[in-house]
């Protein structure tokens, strides 16, 4: 002869048990949307590259008082900076 358990003792181990296991769980979905257009690495490093470029072309205004002088200086001083900053911050 079996003898039942008591309906508490039922209840108690079905509470134990979770109602979906892992496996039924839905699939990660990716998030909403495109990501970010630049890394924050990137970001970082476009931002002080016109920094430099900004600086650059100032010191060359005060020093020549000639605008195409200080934005031709901006371009070579922007773009090694660039490589720089690139191969400084890894």
């Amino acid at each position: 002869m079996r003898v039942r358990p008591s309906r508490e003792k039922v209840n108690a181990q079905r509470e134990l048990v979770p109602a979906c296991s892992p496996a039924d769980a839905p699939a990660a979905r990716p998030p909403d949307g495109p990501g970010p257009l630049l890394t924050l690495r990137s970001a970082v490093i476009l931002g002080a590259s016109i920094l430099v470029g900004i600086a650059t072309a100032t010191l060359t205004w005060f020093a020549t008082a000639s605008l195409p002088a200080a934005l031709l200086a901006v371009v070579p001083a922007c773009a090694g900076s660039v490589t720089l900053l690139n191969a400084i911050i890894g």
